[in-house]
Parts: structure tokens; C-alpha cells; sequence
């Protein structure tokens, strides 16, 4: 990505209100059937997502984001929290 992507367009996506586009290809490396986790068993998928989230804000490193780049611990938790957030709205949770 180009240094606007990892500057504007992420102050953006992390620090306003504006909700995030809808209809966006997911990663490949992390897309279902690919180099995600395919779906299974509905309870333990929410099971394991609740403890994944409690376990995501409790690290202290991260990797770097495909698309923003390099974040702070600080700029990975309003992420984490404002992906999840666009899903739960996306299925009107």
C-alpha cells in the first residue's frame, strides 16, 4: 500500500465515526476455505471468537496490518473493536 493508505486512510478508518464501506473483497490470506477457518459448529465458532477477542485485547504485540501497516497496540484495539463492531452491524447484531 502507498504511504496515503497508511496514513490518511487509516487516521480515518480509526479515529472518525464515518462507518467503514461494506462490499469490500476480503483478504485472500484470510478469506474462508483459503487461509481462513472454514465455518462449523455455530456455539463453539461464537465460543471460540469471545475468547479470541478477550485474548486479542490482552496482547502486546501485533503484526503488521496487510493494509495500514505498522500499528500501535493502541491503534490494533480501536481496529479490533471497530471491525467487529462493522460486522455485528453488517448482520444487524
Amino acid at each position: 500500500m502507498n504511504v496515503l493508505t497508511r496514513t490518511a486512510v487509516r487516521w480515518i478508518a480509526l479515529r472518525t465515526p464515518l462507518p467503514w464501506a461494506h462490499n469490500l473483497p476480503t483478504r485472500p490470506e484470510i478469506a474462508q476455505g483459503r487461509g481462513g477457518t472454514a465455518p462449523a459448529d455455530w456455539d463453539r465458532d461464537c465460543s471460540e471468537l469471545r475468547e479470541f477477542i478477550v485474548s486479542f485485547s490482552e496482547r502486546e504485540q501485533f503484526g503488521v496490518h496487510p493494509i495500514f501497516g505498522a500499528m500501535s497496540k493502541s491503534d490494533w484495539l480501536i481496529w479490533g473493536y471497530r471491525h467487529v463492531d462493522h460486522h455485528l452491524r453488517q448482520f444487524g447484531v
